[in-house]
């Protein structure tokens, strides 16, 4: 029956209008359901279900639209089959079947048909909530994790369609590259690309992201080009290709996309067989477009010949207009004001040498602007170069020259005005034209030299001092003087971000506190005021604060909000707040706050914004925090494409670009350490690399990349037992912890420090190791709060370790601290802890120790009481009885040759007896009691 079954037409960017196949069909494929439906009631095999289900789906695809009363009967039969087969499923998914993936995939499957054929939204969820278990389930390399990828990707483009939600969109995207990066170059990728298509067509037509519509061309050409022509599904792709080639025709008018797509939709007609029921569709089609081909041919040709004619006249005029201003004397004021409309007038006329044109012009206003000092000239000429710029192929030799000119009149404009954004877009423009010039040209010594002088901050000196000399000049009543003082604080608060200076900060917040007091509650910058301050408070919470300043800083970005609820900037603030607040308290109603201002404020962006970068890295960081939460697949997939988003818009060069890559390879490193895939773990240590690499050493943010870097390499060496990785990982945590060792924030760089190094001395013995792992908990049992729910173990690591240096060097000092960090770690320790007996037992040991070399006898008596505690809260069948058991025992036999009690010496080998029959534990250990 499959043989006679109908080309599926349902693809995005296509569509079918012919009419079902003849109702035979339908009532074979009924009849034949209710076989195999009989045949699971039998014998309850779910095969059997799944293929009556199937068989149903069928005879409802192919009934007679006019056929209402075997319609109605065909979909309670499927209805019906559709409940037994969830029940059956939930039976077998309870008892983790081997099938399990299996089973969600076709639950979610069902589903989502369901969902197709009712609208009801419940069934889309329980199909995607389905189909991200059976993801989650599916062992790496299960030959169906493409599948599932696939049907997710349909899923959540399905739910897109209904809610409009952009991350539904984007996730399906991910999910159709995750399954076409699955699937070699064989018959079975080709399905895949075509979905992928679909998706990245569907971000085109709702976000107007050309680069999505170019993705949706390749993939599908791609999909084309892996099918042979023999295939019945060849034209289906070449339909899907001509589509995506006719849209990107309309929105860029490129003749060449329109000519391709008649190419494939003639190719389509082609393939297909001359009795194909879409044979005359696909003809009437392929008129169709070769005529619209033909009548936009002709347009385009008329629109370029009367545009060339127009250009011809108008190039004349402006080289005329050119030469006249050329022959001014530049050096007077007068001869500027005459030279600009001259400038300007021959660039409007012609696109011709339109960007050497904008040059000129801009160097006249900028010479302007030297003259006069107003802002309205500086502005005009960096409009003029950055358009010069663009206009620029970034092959041509006069772009890097040009790139450095505009980045000279943005730090003009920085020095006079202070406005963060100028030194930001200085950066960029010096670093882009670093990175095209070739290293053996005569200009890159001078570009290079230009830049790192950028990097030195002067230019905030020269910010600083033109902003303070102007707040002087002002009446505290004067109505610019909350804006002056808030540039001011801003240029402060950079300077602190690039230098970690505690005084820069402190200057910010007290210019803004002023700023906020004098501005009243109309007034049309306090909602900037209050983000400014409340942003500024945040810092200095993170850097230096008590948990109870971070609710003077919520209280005031809560107060932009309200005000401006639709600034992107504000939401954003205030969403970094209650992430903030959610690392220190764990609630998850803070996280999932900021998480929904972040969505927001990424929404309300558009998508040129320069802040856009920034909130897609900050909703990047929120929804992995989320993960780690939850355990949520969906939350990491979308962590790392909004992630990766951020650090490809964030231009090289730029100061925060480290910070975005930071946050991308922890992502990678979390979904390493979930699902173990090689390539993230590659991508980690590469992206971490390369931030490290960008981030100047004085940064506030280094530190924290360095640990990162340092944890991304420690996870290499676990995985590939690399010397050099554990080497490297150890220098960067080192140096990440030793960057600011008086701050509380440094307290998990040091916890990661103690990790690698207790790992390299645990493998090569190093004493200088143990001395630096020593070292380093000290620091972290300082600086970490007496709740914090690692301390115990931070006691008990440092215990053991003081036990091994006094083994090293047997200075009775060590023993005494091992004794009193492993007390402290026993006493914060709840009895239900799974831990408490190992440490009670390490405890026992040290007394035992003790006793054997200093003879105090009532470290023994304590040896003997907390190993006793040890086997007491030990379950039976536990695999460290034995071990403790043995412990206990060598106690109470010291404890009987010193005291002379013989009960002792009956209970050691009541305690000796057990550890040796025991079922469970290492043979050594029980072997050991035996003797």
């Amino acid at each position: 029956m499959d043989d006679q079954r109908e080309e599926s037409e349902n693809s995005s960017g296509t569509s079918s209008c012919e009419s079902p196949q003849c109702n035979i069909w339908a009532s074979i494929y009924f009849e034949h359901g209710i076989v195999v439906e009989e045949r699971f009631r039998s014998h309850g095999r779910l095969e059997n279900l799944e293929n009556a289900i199937v068989d149903y789906e069928k005879a409802v695809k192919y009934a007679e639209p006019n056929h209402g009363v075997c319609r109605l009967n065909y979909h309670r039969r499927l209805e019906d089959a559709l409940v037994a087969y969830r029940e059956k499923v939930a039976e077998l998914t309870q008892d983790s079947h081997p099938d399990e993936a299996i089973r969600h995939y076709k639950l979610g499957d069902a589903s989502l048909e369901r969902f197709s054929r009712h609208g009801k939204l419940e069934d889309l969820d329980k199909a995607i909530s389905s189909l991200w278990k059976a993801i989650k389930l599916a062992p790496a390399g299960h030959l169906e994790q493409a599948n599932f990828r696939n049907r997710l990707g349909d899923a959540l483009l399905a739910r897109f369609e209904r809610l409009d939600s952009i991350g539904d969109l984007d996730g399906a995207i991910s999910s159709y590259q995750k399954a076409v990066d699955l699937t070699p170059d064989d018959v079975h990728k080709p399905p895949h690309l075509h979905r992928l298509g679909g998706g990245l067509e569907a971000r085109f037509n709702r976000l107007d992201d050309l680069e999505a519509l170019d993705g949706a061309v390749s993939t599908r050409q791609q999909a084309v080009e892996l099918t042979l022509d023999d295939h019945p599904d060849k034209p289906l792709f070449l339909d899907g290709l001509a589509h995506a080639q006719e849209v990107r025709f309309k929105r860029l008018h490129d003749l060449k996309d329109m000519e391709n797509a008649v190419s494939s939709k003639r190719k389509a007609y082609d393939l297909t067989p001359e009795q194909h029921q879409y044979k005359q569709v696909r003809a009437k089609c392929l008129e169709e477009l070769e005529k619209e081909c033909i009548v936009e041919e002709k347009h385009l040709k008329a629109e370029a010949d009367a545009k060339r004619l127009k250009e011809e006249r108008n190039a004349i005029e402006a080289k005329r207009l050119e030469e006249e201003a050329t022959l001014m004397n530049s050096s007077s004021l007068e001869s500027l004001e005459s030279k600009i409309p001259l400038m300007q007038k021959s660039i409007k006329l012609t696109s011709e040498d339109r960007d050497s044109r904008l040059m000129i012009l801009g160097d006249v206003q900028q010479a302007r602007f030297k003259r006069l000092n107003e802002g309205a000239d500086i502005n005009s000429a960096i409009s003029n170069y950055q358009w010069a710029v663009d206009l620029t192929p970034d092959h041509h030799k006069a772009k890097p020259s040009r790139l450095m000119i505009l980045g000279d009149a943005f730090r003009s404009r920085f020095r006079r005005f202070g406005k963060i954004v100028d030194m930001d877009s200085a950066t960029s423009n010096y670093q882009r034209a670093v990175d095209l010039t070739p290293d053996d040209h005569s200009t890159k010594i001078s570009y290079l030299s230009a830049f790192r002088d950028l990097k030195r901050l002067e230019d905030f000196d020269s910010a600083i001092s033109n902003l303070e000399k102007s707040i002087k000049s002002l009446d505290k009543r004067h109505p610019d003087r909350p804006n002056r003082l808030i540039d001011l604080a801003m240029a402060y608060q950079a300077r602190f971000e690039r230098l970690g200076m505690k005084k820069h900060l402190k200057e910010a917040i007290s210019n803004l506190k002023e700023a906020d007091e004098i501005t009243t509650n109309d007034h049309p910058s306090k909602a900037l005021c209050h983000y400014s301050l409340g942003d500024a408070l945040r810092v200095r919470f993170e850097h230096f604060g008590k948990l109870e300043r971070l609710g003077d800083a919520i209280s005031k970005l809560r107060k932009s909000v309200e005000m401006s609820p639709d600034e992107p900037r504000f939401l954003n603030g205030y969403g970094r707040a209650l992430l903030t607040l959610f690392e220190h308290q764990n609630k998850l109603e803070d996280l999932e706050s900021a998480i929904s201002h972040f969505e927001r404020a990424v929404k309300l962006s558009p998508q040129d914004h320069p802040r856009r970068p920034h909130y897609l890295h900050d909703l990047g960081n929120a929804l992995r925090m989320r993960f780690e939460r939850l355990n949520k697949p969906e939350d990491l997939e979308n962590s790392i494409l909004n992630l990766h988003k951020s650090s490809e818009l964030m231009p090289n060069g730029h100061p925060d670009k480290p910070v975005h890559l930071n946050g991308l390879g922890v992502a990678y490193l979390v979904r390493f350490e979930g699902q173990g895939s090689r390539a993230d773990l590659e991508r980690a240590i590469s992206t971490l690399q390369e931030a490290d690499a960008l981030m100047l050493d004085v940064h506030p943010s280094k530190p924290s990349i360095l640990s990162n870097r340092g944890r991304a390499l420690r996870a290499g060496y676990e995985r590939m037992r690399k010397l050099e990785d554990l080497n490297t990982a150890i220098q960067s945590l080192r140096t990440a912890a030793e960057h600011r060792d008086d701050q509380s924030g440094n307290l998990s760089h040091l916890l990661n420090l103690a990790v690698a190094l207790q790992e390299r001395f645990e493998r090569f013995g190093s004493p200088a190791d143990l001395e630096s792992l020593i070292s380093s908990l000290k620091k972290v049992v300082t600086l970490m709060a007496d709740n914090d729910p690692n301390r115990a173990n931070c006691l008990n690591t440092l215990g053991k370790a003081h036990k091994t240096r006094y083994e090293l060097l047997g200075i009775f000092t060590d023993l005494d601290r091992s004794i009193l960090n492993l007390q402290h770690a026993v006493a914060i320790t709840p009895d239900n802890d799974p831990y408490k007996a190992h440490r009670l037992n390490n405890l026992g040991s040290v007394y035992s120790i003790s006793f054997d070399k200093r003879e105090m006898v009532e470290h023994l008596q304590e040896a003997v009481s907390v190993q006793d505690r040890a086997v007491e809260l030990t379950p039976d069948g536990h695999p460290n009885g034995p071990t403790f058991l043995s412990n206990y025992g060598d106690a109470l036999y010291r404890r009987s040759n010193s005291l002379g009690d013989p009960e002792d010496r009956k209970s050691a080998l009541k305690a000796f007896t057990k550890a040796a029959k025991s079922a469970v534990g290492h043979p050594r250990q029980r072997f050991d009691a035996a003797l």
